[in-house]
């Protein structure tokens, strides 16, 4: 409100209307900001991370591309490797993860492709890293019911996702991810709230759902 033409801050509200929910006002700062600068890479970045919420998947490819080409070592665009695992681009997906290496974020997603890949041994490498580095941090919580999904601890899993604060959770992908957890440990209920609970958030990324493999439990239900 103080600067209108302000773009790491146009940018940046547009993120957080994009984690509550309310993708409309978000599209409408991030064309305002990209007539100021078509150049901006944050711009760009936030428009990228939008169009994954609603499913626009090669969109977001587009987008996220176009910020890495303009900043290609800022470590925040790491999150661009999430589009390229919705779209089942496994490669580029880890490419993009060496932005940020070493914290429980990347190590958790990574131990999850490992996980869609059927490498086992290897997701719990990386798994068991997140929980080392971060184990109260989202990341860590998510990291440690994946590993009692893959050892078929699920009573374990469960009571993990239980104390994981969920139902504070305001970003409607951070919702996504957890819910299919639930889906893996065979947690119907869970699931279903989880992915109710998505929507809701503002995470409608519909071709992914389709194809998403940790839903495959709950896929007929």
């Amino acid at each position: 409100s103080l600067n209108g033409k302000l773009l790491p801050a146009l940018s940046g509200l547009a993120r957080v209307y994009t984690d509550i929910g309310q993708s409309d006002k978000a599209i409408g700062l991030l064309r305002d900001a990209l007539r100021i600068n078509p150049n901006h890479a944050d711009s760009h970045f936030a428009l990228s991370y939008i169009y994954r919420y609603a499913g626009m998947l090669e969109e977001s490819a587009r987008e996220g591309e176009l910020a890495l080409s303009l900043d290609p070592n800022n470590p925040k665009y790491r999150s661009v490797a999430t589009t390229y695992l919705y779209l089942g681009n496994l490669e580029r997906s880890l490419e993009v993860h060496k932005l940020d290496p070493d914290s429980g974020w990347t190590l958790a997603r990574i131990g999850q492709i490992y996980i869609r890949r059927q490498q086992n041994p290897r997701a719990l490498e990386y798994l068991e890293r997140a929980i080392a580095k971060e184990p109260d941090s989202s990341s860590g919580r998510w990291s440690r019911a994946m590993r009692a999904a893959l050892q078929g601890r699920r009573e374990e899993g469960l009571a993990v996702l239980q104390k994981s604060k969920e139902a504070t959770m305001v970003d409607g992908e951070q919702r996504y991810h957890f819910a299919n957890i639930h889906c893996l440990l065979g947690d119907r209920g869970g699931c279903l709230r989880g992915l109710q609970a998505a929507v809701n958030g503002g995470f409608f990324n519909y071709p992914f759902l389709l194809r998403d493999s940790f839903l495959d439990p709950v896929r007929n239900d």
